[in-house]
């Protein structure tokens, strides 16, 4: 296939090195595979771009050889078989990716395709959305921290075998009333909180911001779901619309206007259009003629 090539990223001229493979396909097509093998860079020098023997070689690696031919072949294959379910540009880094992985490893995909509980493909979303780049490390210790209140809450209702399909939208409810009310069960669960830290564990009710926010990163995960077609509706969809709007509001609080006094203040001072220290310094002593009611003129002194 014409620009499947080593990708070739490194100033070193020596070291071990992992291979990284680079697929073109006019303008459409610029994809990347990060390969788990590693390389000797001084062996990679006895191979072109296209993973083949350099002229006169004789002498290389040939158990790397075999490695490259393997990968190139899997990513030639995983993109043949994406072309034909979909318009190439349509093509994703992620989707490139998993398609290598299950021709490279067919042994892991078929214990990945196996039902996973809501706990292991949660895990999953979360190593793979680090790995693939779809949120940072910071964004991934958010997740993390749904986790393991998602875990206590399973573990409470003794629902940890439940799988993604199975978690309905009065399960999403029960979840949602346990974010908010937690702290009250710290005292009668101990044992599930002996591990984290005096600071993390819940004391009060959890605010409804901090709450909707929890419950939008699992909505994420859901999406995803329905996405890779792995269930057939989230269990967000599955909520009536008055529920749903209570379950993802969030409420700010109102602005903080100036007092009426510093608003007034304030308009006084623009229509002088005076110094702000002579504006300070202003007072009924100053004021010159108060005819009907209204201020006509003030003399402001500066001192210089």
């Amino acid at each position: 296939m014409k620009g499947l090539t080593l990708f070739r990223r490194t100033t070193k001229s020596e070291g071990m090195i992992k291979l990284r493979f680079r697929l073109k396909d006019g303008r459409e097509v610029d994809l990347y595979h990060k390969s788990e093998t590693k390389a000797d860079i001084k062996d990679l020098t006895k191979l072109e771009d296209a993973g083949e023997l350099r002229p006169k070689v004789s002498i290389y690696n040939h158990e790397l050889k075999e490695k490259i031919d393997r990968e190139m072949s899997a990513i030639e294959t995983a993109y043949i078989e994406l072309c034909a379910k979909m318009d190439k540009s349509l093509i994703t880094a992620t989707l490139f990716e998993e398609t290598i992985c299950r021709h490279l490893h067919p042994q892991n995909y078929i214990a990945v395709t196996k039902e996973e509980t809501l706990l292991e493909r949660y895990t999953r979303f979360i190593k793979e959305g680090y790995r693939d780049g779809t949120f940072a490390e910071k964004r991934m210790l958010q997740y993390n921290g749904l986790y393991n209140e998602l875990k206590r809450y399973l573990t409470i209702r003794n629902q940890l075998n439940v799988l993604p399909k199975s978690f309905s939208a009065d399960d999403l409810m029960k979840l949602r009333l346990f974010l908010f009310e937690e702290y009250k069960y710290v005292e009668k669960y101990p044992a599930l909180y002996s591990e984290i830290k005096e600071r993390c564990i819940p004391s009060k009710e959890r605010a409804q911001n901090t709450v909707a926010i929890k419950l939008r990163i699992l909505q994420a995960f859901y999406t995803e779901l329905e996405d890779r077609d792995e269930i057939d509706v989230s269990a967000f969809r599955k909520l009536d619309k008055n529920r749903r709007k209570v379950v993802m509001k969030e409420s700010y609080d109102a602005p903080v206007y100036l007092l009426q006094e510093a608003k007034e203040a304030f308009l006084l001072q623009c229509t002088f259009g005076s110094h702000i220290d002579d504006f300070n310094s202003l007072n009924m002593d100053k004021v010159l003629s108060v005819p009907r009611g209204f201020l006509t003129y003030a003399i402001c002194l500066r001192k210089h």
